[in-house]
């Protein structure tokens, strides 16, 4: 049985340019491909879409695809699967497409989601006081206050927030969660 990526083809990228208008589903689909294909930001212009995929190479790129999603691509992938089901795009090609979208995203290669780390999740939306998708330093103190821990919110947020903008994504959370201890105090405590 071929894999939804095996089934992208010339003719299934060449159905869609032929749409001319396409919904919005579909659109958001082909953006998404090519950020993910082509390890660049998402563009939100439907024509940069269509050039991509009119490409004769683009499709040796889809077939050749080693299954990793660029961190440039990561988190349009992510918010594309979080919107949109492979039964929302009204295209079949394009289905075939948002089929292989959400393979990639359900395997782990955007990074972590709710579906790929529940745990991690779960302790996440507890410290997630404000409820904002990020965390602060007052959020870690709290947290880490409840588990007794106080002293040591100032040498974690540095180990977690990767970018050092003052906040830990759910990204950075995971990522840096074996690595500073803080999956053994939840474990432990839980």
């Amino acid at each position: 049985m071929m894999s939804a990526r095996e089934k992208i083809d010339k003719n299934i990228l060449g159905e869609i340019k032929s749409l001319g208008n396409p919904p919005e589903t579909v659109k958001e689909t082909v953006l998404v491909l090519v950020a993910v294909v082509t390890g660049v930001k998402k563009s939100d212009e439907w024509i940069n879409g269509v050039k991509a995929i009119s490409d004769p190479g683009f499709v040796k790129l889809i077939q050749e695809h080693d299954g990793t999603v660029p961190s440039k691509a990561a988190p349009a992938l992510k918010k594309y699967v979080a919107t949109y089901k492979v039964e929302d795009v009204k295209s079949k090609s394009a289905a075939f497409i948002a089929e292989w979208l959400h393979e990639l995203a359900g395997s782990g290669a955007a990074g972590p989601t709710k579906d790929t780390n529940p745990r991690e999740w779960a302790v996440f939306e507890q410290i997630d006081l404000n409820g904002n998708g990020s965390l602060d330093m007052d959020e870690v103190k709290v947290a880490l206050e409840k588990l007794g821990e106080e002293a040591t919110a100032d040498k974690l947020l540095p180990q977690l927030d990767l970018n050092g903008d003052g906040v830990i994504t759910f990204d950075e959370f995971v990522t840096g969660f074996a690595k500073s201890g803080l999956g053994k105090v939840t474990a432990e405590s839980g």
